[in-house]
């Protein structure tokens, strides 16, 4: 067994018990001279600090010897002329038992009988019955989905804009490719640059001006 004083806040007489048992609380400054007078009686004890309030050591016995170390107490009491209090450490008082006076045997059988209705469902749908002038409602296939129209065809481009985009092309074609293709270094610039320039002029004059609205007077006629 691990002698208490081994614990932080302990301190012991050296002598060691299986079990002790709580005494009283004692004045810190008498703990080690009644740990010496228990020690010369041969009864094991130990101190320790308390949680309470006021500044106390607890006292420890052997659970066997807990009649003599009371009467040591007494006693230096008495030589001191002091008042020892009664024992501040006290058990907690047993729980009532829950199930005292129960029929455990009684009652756990009408627990089991009851769970027989466990696998009864909440609602018995076979008697449920649908009033005639109710009509049921329509199912997922009865109604009816939107289909959008397939969409319109792309629109083929006019000759002239076809024309346009390919002159176009091909002037970035001979910028880019002009040179290793075996034109003059001097050639893929500007005749890309041409090509270019009259693509743009076509598709320019591909531009249809919006159609006038008669209705519009661009305002009041002088």
């Amino acid at each position: 067994m691990t002698s208490p004083a081994s614990h932080r806040g302990r301190r012991d007489n050296g002598l060691d018990s299986d079990t002790y048992a709580p005494v009283a609380d004692v004045d810190p400054r008498l703990s080690d001279h009644l740990l010496d007078v228990l020690g010369l009686r041969d009864i094991a004890a130990y101190v320790e600090p308390t949680n309470a309030p006021v500044t106390a050591d607890r006292l420890f016995v052997a659970a066997d010897q807990t009649a003599p170390a009371r009467q040591v107490l007494a006693e230096l009491a008495a030589e001191l002329g002091i008042e020892v209090s009664a024992n501040r450490h006290h058990e907690p008082p047993p729980r009532p038992d829950p199930l005292a006076g129960i029929d455990t045997d009684t009652e756990f059988a009408a627990i089991v009988a009851g769970m027989s209705d466990l696998g009864r469902p909440l609602l018995d749908w076979t008697a449920v019955t649908t009033p005639a002038d109710d009509q049921p409602g329509p199912t997922v296939d009865e109604v009816e989905h939107f289909v959008p129209p397939p969409p319109p065809p792309i629109p083929r481009p006019a000759l002239g804009t076809a024309i346009a985009v390919l002159v176009t092309l091909a002037g970035i074609a001979v910028i880019a490719f002009g040179y290793p293709l075996g034109l003059p270094a001097d050639l893929p610039l500007p005749l890309g640059a041409v090509l270019v320039l009259a693509g743009a002029a076509l598709l320019a004059l591909r531009l249809r001006p919006e159609p006038r609205d008669d209705s519009d007077d661009d305002g009041a006629v002088v």
